[in-house]
């Protein structure tokens, strides 16, 4: 839709726009006559939160900006909690229950209200001498549920010390800077700055008190555990040193290394001195045998002796068997002489070897030497014992300290794990006492600008209220006219209704409205250009009359008084026209003659509406023309569409036209050009400017 089409769809509904304006406006005027004034008090608190300095800050510190706007989210949600105005309400209720006239904190109608809502002999318990008092009484009332008034006017719905009302104070940052601005507007300048005070004493309070909760609970937590761990820790203390008293242990490494070196040389000397003894006894051994080897000399000697007796016996027994040949006894004494004289060999050979080695020592210095070794035998066998003893003993310590090590490990090992986790907690603590010294430090805030007694009230926002009911009052009627427009599915004029129908449209008659009521001749042009168009289509048509047969798919369409319309124009233009109702399954066939002779130019035969059914085909069949004439604030549905379809396949070469009734008038400068009487030189400007033509042409005679 163009702005020429645009502005004219709002021009033609101009009394719609200026109803939707007038009427939303006139009620903001009425209903905000009696508007009360509102006074604003407002107050600036510093809270150093993203420059503020404190212990942990140091030099080229990054600003973390998401956390510093979480801690002034958190100090807004804090200011705006139920809690603090709850108690900000009861210490402004409690301040004004103890007046018994206005003052600056509450104007003469405030007061008078609270009088009458809370009458004084209601007010009993309340101590006009001290004000902390007052407040427990009317918190502990509130809490209880015993005074049903407070209950209303903390928890109500109205009231200027509801949480309702006290929910409208306004608290923000002030861009990305420190500070914190409060606004609250109230009908009361006095109650208006009072309850600032009071809402800035109450949330630094309690702001106070929350920084420090934070941190508090940590440092009671390590304080806690830090005894709880001390405690653990003596207790494995005193448990290792009743272990080593007991058990004789100082220091358990170097007493073990001590009681290891100390094995180590027992073992050494016990070695060497063993060895001492056997080597003393082995020559003591030796020297033993050598004496038994002289005692055996003797011995042979002595047995040599015999034997070489016997064999000197022997040989003369010999000597005397020979003489008596006796060969038996001799052989055997021969065998025997043999065997004493190998024997004396053998015996006179070791005798030899013996007097002629060591061991063939004289037999005093054997003896010599067999004390000496036997003492020195004595000694070494006593010492040997000794360091046995001592062995046994340096083992029975070893064997006693072995198992102590992986006790006192384990208690070191369990004071070694104390001692760290003592440390760890020790170390939270001063994290946490640091915290909270720093907190305490840096959760001052500090009240730049006070809370002011308001000059006067605030501008009324009557005005703008008065302009936002015409703005849309406006805007609504506009928009919805446009989308109306927008949505607008009926056929309204005949470019429309020849792509909805897809028939072609002979022509239109205006809607009777005041406009063309005043001006008719509006209506002449409309069936004037129809009958143009009906002349040059039966130019051609030489038999007299020429029949046109108008028609429409339902009933209330028009085509009666648009048939009269042509009849009473074509009169005037001199033609002679007769017009026809056709009831249904009426015959024509000899009226159709009678008006062959009649002389008459033209001839309208009206059909019933064709949706009813009963179509007059000996009608369809004669008539030149045939016209559908249709609504023009009507759509094109598919009734409309069956009934085209079905002339269409009845009268086969000839096609039915459309002929739109009660067209609007702001369509009909589409159809009928320059609409007579609407010919004003400004209206002529302001079209030609929409339609962004020119407003002079060189062409113009």
């Amino acid at each position: 839709m163009s702005l020429y089409e645009t502005i004219r769809v709002l021009y033609y509904n101009a009394r719609v726009i200026i109803l939707a304006c007038v009427i939303p406006t006139a009620a903001v005027i009425y209903f905000t006559a009696d508007m009360e004034k509102k006074y604003r008090s407002s107050a600036l608190i510093y809270t150093g939160i993203a420059s503020g300095y404190s212990i942990e800050s140091s030099e080229g510190q990054r600003i973390d900006y998401h956390v510093v706007n979480n801690a002034f989210d958190n100090l807004i949600s804090l200011m705006k909690s139920r809690e603090t105005l709850e108690e900000v309400g009861l210490r402004l209720l409690a301040k004004h229950l103890m007046l018994d006239a206005p003052n600056a904190t509450i104007g003469s109608n405030s007061f008078q209200a609270l009088q009458e809502f809370y009458p004084l002999e209601n007010r009993t318990w309340v101590d006009t001498t001290d004000f902390e008092i007052t407040l427990s009484r009317a918190s502990r009332k509130l809490y209880e549920g015993s005074d049903p008034l407070i209950a209303k006017s903390i928890r109500g719905e109205s009231g200027p010390y509801s949480l309702k009302a006290l929910s409208k104070v306004g608290a923000k940052r002030i861009k990305s800077s420190d500070m914190v601005q409060l606004e609250y507007e109230f009908a009361d300048a006095g109650i208006a700055k009072g309850t600032l005070d009071e809402l800035l004493e109450v949330f630094v309070k309690r702001y106070k008190n929350l920084k420090s909760a934070e941190t508090g609970n940590v440092v009671a937590y390590f304080e806690k555990r830090l005894a709880e761990i001390k405690v653990k820790l003596t207790t494995a203390e005193d448990r290792l040193t009743v272990f080593r008293s007991e058990n004789r242990v100082i220091n358990y490494g170097e007493q073990t290394k001590a009681i290891a070196i100390k094995k180590q040389n027992a073992l050494e000397e016990y070695s060497s001195r063993k060895m001492n003894l056997e080597a003393t006894q082995a020559a003591l051994q030796k020297i033993e045998e050598k004496l038994e080897i002289r005692k055996n000399i003797l011995e042979k000697n002595a047995l040599l002796l015999n034997k070489k007796q016997e064999l000197t016996q022997l040989t003369s027994q010999i000597a005397m068997y020979e003489a008596s040949e006796g060969d038996l006894e001799m052989s055997e004494m021969i065998n025997r002489q043999g065997v004493l004289r190998s024997e004396i060999n053998n015996d006179l050979h070791d005798l030899f070897n013996f007097s002629n080695s060591k061991e063939g020592l004289p037999s005093k210095q054997l003896l010599n030497d067999w004390l000496s070794y036997l003492i020195s035998v004595q000694k070494e066998d006593v010492q040997v014992k000794l360091f046995g003893k001592r062995l046994r003993e340096l083992n029975a310590e070893y064997d006693r300290f072995a198992p102590l090590g992986s006790t006192i490990d384990r208690y070191e090992r369990e004071i070694g794990v104390f001692e760290r986790e003592f440390l760890e907690v020790l170390h939270g603590l001063n994290m946490a006492k640091l915290k909270q010294q720093n907190i305490q430090l840096s959760s001052t805030l500090n009240i730049l600008d006070n809370p002011k007694y308001p000059a006067g009230p605030q501008a009324s926002k009557r005005a703008l209220l008065v302009i936002v009911a015409f703005m849309v009052g406006f805007f609504g009627s506009v928009g919805s006219i446009i989308i109306q427009e927008m949505l607008d599915n009926t056929l309204r004029e005949p470019v429309r209704a020849e792509e909805l129908s897809g028939l072609p449209v002979v022509g239109v008659t205006p809607s009777m409205n005041k406009r063309v009521q005043k001006n008719l001749e509006i209506q002449d042009i409309a069936l004037d250009q129809i009958i143009d168009r009906l002349n040059y289509q039966f130019r051609m048509v030489k038999d007299k009359p020429v029949f046109v047969v108008l028609g429409s798919t339902a009933v209330g369409t028009g085509k009666s008084k648009v048939a009269e319309w042509l009849k009473n124009r074509l009169e005037k233009h001199g033609k002679k026209v007769e017009q026809i109702d056709l009831k249904p399954n009426a015959n024509l066939s000899e009226e159709i003659e009678a008006l062959g002779q009649s002389g008459n130019d033209l001839v309208l035969i009206e059909l019933p509406a064709l949706a009813k059914g009963n179509i007059n085909y000996e009608a369809l069949s004669v008539a030149h023309s045939i016209i559908l004439v249709e609504r023009a604030d009507r759509g094109w549905s598919g009734a409309h569409e069956r009934i085209k379809l079905q002339l269409e396949e009845v009268l086969k070469e000839k096609s039915p036209q459309l002929l739109l009734n009660g067209v609007k008038y702001r369509f009909l400068e589409n159809v009928l050009g320059e609409i007579p009487g609407n010919h004003g030189s400004l209206k002529k400007v302001i079209k030609r400017a929409l339609r962004f033509e020119r407003t002079n042409s060189s062409l113009a005679s």
